[in-house]
């Protein structure tokens, strides 16, 4: 291109000066043109290049022969295509179209008509920035010992808003923040500054051009999601003349159940719990209010943030049907150890008269005796002994290796019968119940029958043993 721009003005420069001798006999003529050839249009079209969005026409200044041009702030000058328009007489190199690098000065000739050349300089800059977005907004726990762990504003940039959340009880009253804006913006105040943010804090950003923009950091607090019942008891100050003694429930939090025995002869009808509850939470019916517990009651703990959790609250008297229906609840969990098998058996239900094997008379539970369903149970519950209104206990065949001492208090027993087990050895404490009338352990491997055991077959007790079996002395 350079070549063919030189060879050019060579041949005009030839023709000028063949023009001027054939002239020259006409002395006195004036014969030295007025030049008016020059560059009447510099533009950048947005249809030739994609990083405009609308087309740049360029100022002209003839007489220092610069052109100046403001792109936009995010424009990629290095591969520009300008459109140029010149005098029809004249010629310009680069020619328009030619894609060039503006990030640097860049000159332009334009030869006339007269082989004259004429230079202009063109001068592309980047507009000044507006942006005077806020970008990010939060707090670092590298920077700020109040942190746990680092916070994270929300941005609404329509209504220049950021609401930040903070864990409960954060001291917030001096912290720094972190904040993203763009590097030709400013910020006030500073992000270096320390400040109280239990208050409304606004930040004004500056642009380049100056142009600015306010935003105001809403801090508040996260509402808990804690719903738990930690401690459900009941206070002798509280139920003066019911109670004599503090009781606390176990609480089982797997099942969302509170369990409480509470000694015979307790009014349940005007209970006053005492429940302590997740911080933040609140609990119906309410706490420290008198409550009739005659029924399992449900509890319901509400979050902060709406949250819920039931609690089934089963508080009951020793000696009572539903003290008895707990007893039955543990033997139920021992005998079949999670087999649906016992399908008769609706642990749901309050009506345990309803329960296979189970015979309640007089509001107590008087006979306990399942079908055999040859499911293995090695040890039963100590809690049997609780059964006080018991009068029938039949387990047959149920593979059980252990029965607990505590069955020598159901002093209302009058047939316990437990043949074909695994039983090897016998409790003591079962010859304490002397008002026995048939007591049955054949069919199990019992070497030795305690001497007590043995003496029950003096009174009117009928005992039945395998044959192999032999009385300690």
């Amino acid at each position: 291109m350079k070549e063919k721009g030189a060879l050019y003005r060579f041949l005009l420069f030839s023709l000028l000066l063949l023009f001027t001798s054939c002239g020259g006999d006409d002395a006195g003529e004036e014969n030295t043109p007025v030049n008016s050839e020059k560059i009447l249009v510099f533009q950048f079209l947005a249809v030739d290049n994609d990083e405009l969005t609308s087309d740049i026409t360029a100022d002209i200044d003839d007489n220092t022969k610069v052109i100046t041009v403001v792109v936009p702030e995010d424009t990629n000058m290095r591969e520009l295509i300008p459109t140029i328009r010149i005098s029809s007489e004249a010629e310009i190199l680069p020619s328009s179209g030619v894609p060039r690098n503006f990030e640097n000065e860049q000159v332009y000739e334009i030869i006339t008509s007269t082989g004259e050349l004429i230079e202009y300089t063109v001068n592309v800059s980047l507009a000044e920035s507006s942006n005077n977005r806020m970008t990010s907004f939060g707090f670092l726990a590298s920077s700020n010992a109040a942190l746990a762990s680092n916070v994270s504003g929300v941005i609404d940039e329509q209504n220049k808003i950021v609401t930040v959340l903070f864990e409960p009880e954060t001291n917030i009253t001096a912290l720094q923040p972190a904040i993203g804006v763009a590097n030709t913006a400013t910020i006030v105040p500073s992000v270096v500054d320390i400040l109280d943010f239990s208050d409304n804090v606004d930040y004004t950003i500056t642009a380049e051009n100056g142009d600015t923009a306010t935003y105001t950091i809403l801090s508040s607090f996260k509402q808990r999601d804690e719903k738990e019942i930690l401690k459900f008891e009941f206070l002798a100050d509280d139920n003066s003349g019911n109670l004599s003694n503090d009781y606390e429930a176990t609480i089982l939090n797997e099942n969302k159940e509170i369990k409480l025995e509470l000694p015979e002869g307790v009014d349940l009808s005007i209970l006053v719990p005492s429940i302590t509850i997740s911080e933040g939470a609140i609990i119906t019916p309410n706490n420290d209010i008198a409550t009739n517990f005659n029924t399992i009651l449900d509890f319901t703990v509400t979050a902060e943030d709406g949250g819920t959790e039931i609690y089934k609250v089963n508080v009951y008297t020793s000696n009572s049907l539903r003290s008895d229906r707990e007893v039955l609840i543990d033997f139920y969990n021992a005998r079949f150890q999670g087999n649906s098998a016992l399908q008769q058996w609706d642990i749901e239900s309050q009506d345990i008269s309803a329960w296979e094997g189970v015979t309640v008379e007089e509001g107590r539970v008087t006979s306990l005796a399942p079908s055999d369903l040859q499911l293995r149970i090695e040890s039963l519950p100590s809690s049997l002994g609780k059964l006080t209104g018991l009068k029938i206990l039949i387990l047959t065949n149920d593979g059980i290796k252990e029965i607990p001492k505590e069955l020598s208090e159901l002093t209302e027993l009058r047939w316990l019968i437990l043949q074909d087990n695994l039983l090897e050895e016998i409790p003591a404490e079962i010859g304490n119940l002397n008002d026995l009338l048939t007591l049955n352990l054949t069919g199990n491997p019992i070497t030795s029958i305690p001497k007590e055991i043995c003496d029950l077959r003096g009174g009117v007790t009928e005992v039945f043993l395998d044959t192999d079996d032999v009385c300690e002395e």
